[in-house]
């Protein structure tokens, strides 16, 4: 047995499982960006990939094992100026239980978000600076960071950083933290990049050793 009580078995069926997701959010994240437009059999097809990844989450063996705290640095990506931003991680596993704790960081002229809808609520990281583009109206922002989020509560941006002259490169960074009690998969995203694939997926396993709180509401801090 391995310290976390689990059979070599046991973890390959977990690691076959996981690999089985990641590459049914390949093909599923590029319907979510824009359904608008959607015709009612694409909107179809989507929640019935959307029920299929659901399935997939039920099936993964549970873990069974202390909840802790993950520290994740989460970077924005840009490679070769290409125009296609990303998240780096775009894909983060934890366990039910766990406490992120997220520094993103970018060093872009662009303004960016980190946002993920939980159960708790909307959390939010904005990385954005005075004299940097929003990329969506491509106006230029007048003031540093707001509307960050905790729980779906409003809550301080801690965002810093410093742009050289002439706006031709920042070096941002913002951190939060936040609890998530319930197994599933969360997308997070760029507010203003998720068209151009700025989103990654938040997978949280099924947790035996997780005890719910007398108070279920999460706890987390910026």
């Amino acid at each position: 047995m391995s310290k976390s009580g689990w059979s070599v078995s046991a973890s390959t069926a977990l690691a076959v499982a996981l690999v089985a997701l990641i590459v049914a959010l390949a093909g599923f994240a590029i319907p979510l960006i824009s359904p608008y437009n959607a015709s009612s059999d694409q909107v179809n097809s989507l929640q019935t990939q959307v029920n299929q990844l659901q399935q997939q989450m039920n099936s993964l063996p549970a873990v069974n094992v202390k909840p802790t705290t993950r520290i994740i640095l989460m970077d924005w990506a840009n490679t070769g100026n290409s125009g296609q931003d990303r998240f780096n991680p775009n894909v983060i596993v934890i366990d039910q239980g766990d406490t992120v704790h997220i520094t993103f960081e970018d060093n872009d002229t662009d303004g960016h978000t980190f946002e993920v809808l939980l159960p708790t609520g909307l959390f939010v990281l904005n990385n954005s600076l005075a004299g940097e583009t929003n990329h969506l109206t491509l106006a230029t922002f007048a003031g540093n960071a707001t509307g960050c989020m905790v729980n779906g509560q409003g809550a301080p941006c801690n965002t810093t950083g410093s742009c050289t002259t002439g706006i031709t490169a920042c070096n941002v960074t913002s951190s939060g933290t936040f609890t998530v009690n319930v197994p599933g998969v969360y997308r997070y995203f760029c507010i203003y990049h998720q068209a151009l694939g700025m989103f990654g997926f938040l997978i949280v396993l099924p947790n035996e050793a997780y005890v719910s709180p007398t108070n279920s509401t999460s706890t987390a801090t910026t």
